[in-house]
C-alpha cells in the first residue's frame, strides 16, 4: 500500500515574482537625498517652507532688485529733464547751457529707473530748493515766470525767452513734493545722515559750475 500523496499549491511564475517583491519592499531602506537636494533640505527643515520657496527667493530678490523706485518721482524728473532740452532747442545760443541743467534730472530718473531709492530721492528733496535760490539771487525765477504770464495771456516775447523755463520750475517743485513724501515713507535711514551731505555736496558743486557758466554766458552778452 503506498503513502497518501500530499498535493503541494502550485505558484505560477506571475505570483512568485510579486511575492518576492513584496517581501523586498518591507526591508527596503529609504533613499537617500541626492547631492543637489541635500542642501536645499537642510535649508527649509524647520522653517515650514517648501524648496519651490527657495528656489523662487533669488529670482524674487533680483525682481525687487531693479524695481522701480517711485513712479511719481521717475516721471516728474522724466517732465523736467524734458521741458529744459525743449527750452535748449528753442535757444540755440543756450544748446549746451541748458542740456547741462537737464543732467541732474536724467539722473535722478536713471537711478529710480534701477531701483535707487536713497541718493535718487535725496537729489530729488536737496537740488530743486538750492535751484531756486540761486534763480531769485540771479533774477531768473521772477523773469520766467513774466514770461510765462505773457505767454498764457497771449503776449509773446522775444526769442530769448520762453515759457518752459517757469514750467520747468513748477515741475521740479513737483519733484521736490514727491521726493520728500518717498524719502519719510522708503527709506529707514535718518534725514541728516551721510546720503543728505553727500547729496549736499553734489548739488553745491553742480549748481556753483551753472552759475559761473551763466554769468560768463550773459557777460558776454
Amino acid at each position: 500500500m503506498g503513502l497518501p500523496l500530499v498535493q503541494l499549491p502550485s505558484y505560477t511564475a506571475g505570483a512568485w515574482y510579486t511575492r518576492v517583491v513584496s517581501r523586498a519592499s518591507a526591508f527596503r531602506l529609504p533613499d537617500s537625498p541626492s547631492i543637489s537636494e541635500a542642501p536645499a533640505r537642510r535649508d527649509y527643515v524647520g522653517t515650514g517652507r517648501s524648496p519651490a520657496d527657495f528656489r523662487s527667493q533669488p529670482r524674487a530678490s533680483k525682481t525687487r532688485r531693479y524695481a522701480m523706485s517711485d513712479r511719481g518721482i521717475f516721471t516728474a524728473a522724466i517732465v523736467t529733464a524734458v521741458l529744459i532740452l525743449a527750452g535748449a532747442f528753442v535757444l540755440p545760443q543756450f544748446f549746451f547751457f541748458e542740456s547741462a541743467k537737464a543732467l541732474i534730472f536724467i539722473a535722478i530718473a536713471v537711478l529710480v529707473f534701477y531701483g535707487e531709492d536713497r541718493y535718487s530721492y535725496m537729489l530729488g528733496i536737496v537740488f530743486p530748493p538750492l535751484w531756486l535760490i540761486v534763480d531769485v539771487v540771479v533774477g531768473a525765477l521772477g523773469q520766467d515766470f513774466r514770461v510765462l504770464l505773457d505767454f498764457l495771456s497771449g503776449h509773446y516775447g522775444t526769442a530769448l525767452n520762453t515759457p518752459l523755463h517757469a514750467v520747468a520750475r513748477l515741475t521740479v517743485i513737483v519733484l521736490f513734493i514727491l521726493s520728500l513724501r518717498a524719502w519719510r515713507k522708503q527709506v529707514p535711514e535718518k534725514f541728516l545722515g551721510k546720503t543728505f551731505w553727500s547729496c549736499l555736496v553734489i548739488s553745491l558743486v553742480y549748481i556753483v559750475l551753472l552759475t559761473m557758466w551763466y554769468l560768463r554766458l550773459f557777460s558776454k552778452g
